[in-house]
C-alpha cells in the first residue's frame, strides 16, 4: 500500500538529536526546564528578529511547554463570556468544534483556489461584531499549503480584534516571502502560536509555545495550569536539542520538501489534476476532485480500497473543502510517483 501521508515520511529528519537528549538524565523541574526556556527564547525570538522591531522584542512574553494546538483554545476569548471567532472556511474542523464546546460561535470567511486561498480582509470586516473576540488564521496553512501575504496580514491586524495566528508551519515556506503576523500587529494585537512538530519533525512530542502580550498570556495561564501544567521533562530536553543542534538537519529537510513540492505539483498535472493555485509552504496540496465526486469521504475510502492510496478527504477540514482531497509530500519521491500513478489509474476508470 502507498500512503501519500506524513505517517510514512521518508526523509533525513533532525530527530536523532532529540532522541539522544530525551534519553539522557535531566533535572525534572515541575514548572519547566530552565534550559528549555533559555534555549527557546534564544532560538525562537531570533527566528522572528529579522521581521519585528527592537522595541517589540523587548516586550515579547514567550510561554511554552504545551502543544501549540492547545494554545489556540486558550486564546480565543474571555472565560465565562460567549465569543465569536472569525476564520477562513477551509480549516481543521476540530478547531471549530472546540470553540463551540467552550460556548463560542465560529463565523467562516470563504476562500478559494482562484485567489490562492488568501483571506479577504473586507470579507472579514463584514463579519465583525462587538462580540467578536478573535480572528484566527493559519499560515502556512493546513490543508492548502497557502501562505497569507504581507498585505493580507497587515490588513487583518488593523481590523481591531486580536489576531490569533497559527504559524506551526513557519519555517517551511518554499516560495514567496515568509512573514509573521507579529510584523504587523505586535503582541498587543497579535498572538502567534508555534511549536516543534513541523519545523523540527517532532509531531508526537506535543511541544508548543505562544508569543503574546503579557495580558494575553496571563489570561491563558489559569486554564493551562488546570489542564496541562507543563511538558514532560524528557520532552523539554528534546526541545533544547532541537533548538541548539538540529538546525542543519532541519535546513536539509526543508530543501527536500521544496523539491518534493514541485515534483508532486508536476506529477498531478501529468494526470490532469491542475491545482489552480501554488502552495507556498507546509507539506500539503489540496486537489479539486469535484468533477469526480461530491462526497470526498466516500471518494477517499474507495480510493484506499481500490488503489491502496490513502489521502485525506476535504470534508475533514470543514464544508469549504468538500469536493477536495489533501495530499502530503512528506514522503519519498518514489512513493509520490507510485501514489500519483495509482491515483491517475483510479481517476481514469471513475471519470
Amino acid at each position: 500500500k502507498v500512503t501519500i501521508s506524513r505517517a510514512t515520511a521518508s526523509i533525513t529528519y533532525p530527530a536523532r538529536f532529540m532522541l539522544v537528549a530525551a534519553m539522557n538524565p535531566c533535572p525534572c523541574g515541575y514548572r519547566g526546564h530552565p534550559l528549555h526556556q533559555c534555549a527557546c527564547n534564544e532560538r525562537q525570538v531570533a527566528m522572528y528578529r529579522s521581521r519585528i522591531s527592537g522595541p517589540l522584542l523587548d516586550r515579547i512574553d514567550l510561554h511554552l511547554e504545551v502543544p501549540a494546538v492547545n494554545y489556540r483554545e486558550l486564546s480565543a476569548g474571555d472565560a465565562g463570556e460567549p465569543s465569536a471567532a472569525v476564520r477562513e472556511r477551509v480549516n481543521r474542523a476540530r478547531e471549530a468544534q472546540k470553540k463551540r464546546f467552550a460556548g463560542g460561535k465560529v463565523v467562516y470567511v470563504h476562500t478559494s483556489a482562484a485567489d490562492g486561498f488568501q483571506v479577504d480582509p473586507d470579507a472579514v470586516r463584514a463579519q465583525l461584531t462587538p462580540r467578536t473576540k478573535a480572528i484566527l488564521v493559519n499560515t502556512p496553512a493546513n490543508p492548502t499549503g497557502a501562505s497569507l501575504s504581507s498585505a493580507t496580514l497587515s490588513a487583518l491586524a488593523q481590523l481591531g480584534p486580536l489576531v490569533v495566528s497559527d504559524e506551526i508551519y513557519h519555517g517551511l515556506t518554499y516560495a514567496g516571502e515568509e512573514v509573521s503576523a507579529l510584523q504587523f500587529g505586535g503582541t498587543e494585537g497579535v498572538c502567534v502560536l508555534n511549536g516543534f512538530s513541523k519545523a523540527y519533525a517532532m509531531t508526537g512530542w506535543r511541544l508548543g509555545y505562544a508569543i503574546a502580550s503579557r495580558d494575553t498570556v496571563r489570561a491563558m495561564q489559569p486554564l493551562q495550569q488546570s489542564f496541562f501544567i507543563s511538558a514532560s521533562a524528557f520532552v523539554q530536553r528534546a526541545g533544547i536539542a532541537a533548538l541548539r543542534e538540529a538546525g542543519p538537519d532541519a535546513d536539509r529537510m526543508r530543501e527536500e520538501y521544496a523539491r518534493r513540492r514541485l515534483h508532486l505539483i508536476r506529477r498531478l498535472g501529468d494526470i490532469g489534476m491542475e491545482l489552480g493555485y501554488v502552495p507556498q509552504g507546509a507539506f500539503y496540496v489540496l486537489a479539486d476532485v469535484r468533477r469526480y465526486t461530491s462526497d470526498s469521504l466516500s471518494f477517499a475510502f474507495d480510493l484506499l480500497r481500490s488503489a491502496h492510496v490513502a489521502v485525506t478527504p476535504g470534508i475533514d477540514f470543514g464544508p469549504g473543502a468538500e469536493g477536495h482531497i489533501r495530499l502530503s509530500y512528506a514522503t519519498s519521491i518514489g512513493r509520490i510517483d507510485e501514489g500519483v500513478r495509482r491515483l491517475g489509474e483510479y481517476l481514469s476508470t471513475h471519470g
